[in-house]
């Protein structure tokens, strides 16, 4: 009997592991956007200048992610190599570097599109970036 109750007691963990696993996923990223849209009401101008400027920002961003990637790949293996530590640190550095540029193209889209905002659109995109910790923490992407 007491295997019998082990063993379903094992069977409903399982079960329900597997269907809090699989969750709702994230949103997509055209999900999240058009939803910010809606809480700041934009205008279809604005939502073009925003678009716009976001895929400016993707195309300009996406070999700097790239580079990034390829830089930290290398760390990775130099470390697990147990190498040349003066290589680590100028692979760190240059990683730092891309990130910063990383950090300019984003703030580059983010005054395009606040530029078209109406004086109490912008109060509520302020308050969007206070909530979810504010550009001055740092982007807060990861890119797949």
């Amino acid at each position: 009997m007491k295997r019998i109750l082990v063993l379903i007691t094992i069977t409903l963990v399982a079960a329900v592991s597997a269907l809090a696993a699989e969750g709702p996923g994230p949103r997509p990223r055209e999900e999240r956007g058009a939803e910010l849209g809606r809480y700041l009401n934009l205008t279809a101008e604005q939502r073009s200048v925003w678009d716009a400027a976001h895929a400016e920002f993707a195309a300009a961003a996406e070999p700097l992610f790239q580079k990034e990637r390829g830089i930290m790949e290398q760390v990775e293996a130099s470390l697990k190599s147990k190498s040349d530590a003066c290589g680590i640190g100028n692979n760190m550095l240059a990683a730092q570097a891309v990130r910063d540029q990383i950090h300019a193209a984003h703030e580059t889209m983010t005054q395009k599109q606040t530029a078209v905002l109406t004086p109490e659109q912008k109060s509520k995109f302020e308050a969007f970036l206070a909530a979810r910790g504010g550009p001055e923490d740092g982007i807060r992407m990861r890119h797949p």
